[in-house]
């Protein structure tokens, strides 16, 4: 997540190495949130070439205006497009008079999805210079495995009331990770120690471990290669009753099958995962 506010040129929304620091982590398949009010403004409408270049290539959007339309204090109230990644969410708003316990946002960006990117978000009633959020999936250039863009151009956190940024948020990891269950009374709670096979799977690099526990205790986490050589423990320590999840980073492991293992007090069980580079 990467929460600009109200940064502009006198900020630096993005510096030359912030730049490349999101460069590699968008070509390596990672997955970006990025909100601001005046981020078009600072690297497209007064940015260097460099700067352009993240924006248009990596940010996947084109800077139109300096608020929807070109009015200031005028369309603070965003809606879903029909049909794209957030159809369904309903309309909200943002702090534009700073009377919401956040901030004055008064020159919301108005933007335009760009090379291979969707507009999702427009800014409700503006007529032209409309547009306020984009999404991008897929390789981006020099890029290895298929990242993921949410960008918005007014700030996150000025969203209200609370509810609204909820919604807003489960979206975003919607499009990021796929729909997300919510535990209800109704879902059923394992009545064993139980592991899970981890996700995802095959992974490159980082893959999540996740176990339930009918029981506190000391709990064991381990990584195994195919030939039984431990490799490295992710987790040694007390844990409470309840669902757990362990992130393994493999980015200095070569690619193989893999075998994850969780142990707690007499009880040891175990899984096979892939790693593929």
């Amino acid at each position: 997540d990467w929460i600009l506010g109200d940064e502009s040129t006198a900020d630096n929304t993005f510096t030359s190495n912030e730049q490349e620091i999101v460069k590699e982590f968008l070509k390596q398949g990672g997955n970006l949130l990025i909100t601001g009010a005046e981020v078009g403004w600072d690297l497209d409408e007064k940015g260097t070439t460099q700067d352009r270049d993240f924006y248009n290539n990596y940010l996947k959007a084109e800077y139109i205006n300096d608020a929807p339309n070109g009015e200031k204090l005028i369309y603070n109230t965003v809606e879903a497009l029909s049909g794209k990644v957030f159809d369904g969410l309903a309309d909200f708003t943002f702090d534009f008079k700073g009377d919401q316990g956040t901030y004055e946002v008064d020159w919301p960006d108005a933007i335009n999805a760009l090379n291979g990117a969707q507009n999702i978000l427009r800014y409700k009633g503006a007529p032209s210079a409309n547009i306020a959020g984009i999404s991008f999936e897929g390789l981006f250039p020099g890029g290895s495995a298929e990242g993921k863009v949410v960008y918005f151009g007014f700030p996150f956190e000025t969203i209200y009331p609370i509810e609204s940024r909820e919604n807003v948020i489960n979206k975003v990891f919607d499009f990021f990770e796929g729909t997300i269950l919510k535990i209800t009374e109704n879902v059923n709670i394992p009545q064993r120690f139980t592991l899970f096979q981890n996700y995802p799977n095959p992974f490159n690099p980082i893959t999540k471990i996740r176990y339930y526990l009918n029981k506190p205790g000391a709990v064991s986490v381990k990584i195994y290669d195919i030939s039984g050589r431990e490799v490295v423990s992710l987790k040694e320590g007390y844990s409470n009753t309840g669902f757990h999840i362990v992130e393994f980073n493999a980015s200095n492991y070569a690619s193989g099958i893999y075998i994850y293992e969780v142990s707690t007090g007499q009880q040891r069980l175990r899984k096979k995962m892939t790693l593929i580079k």
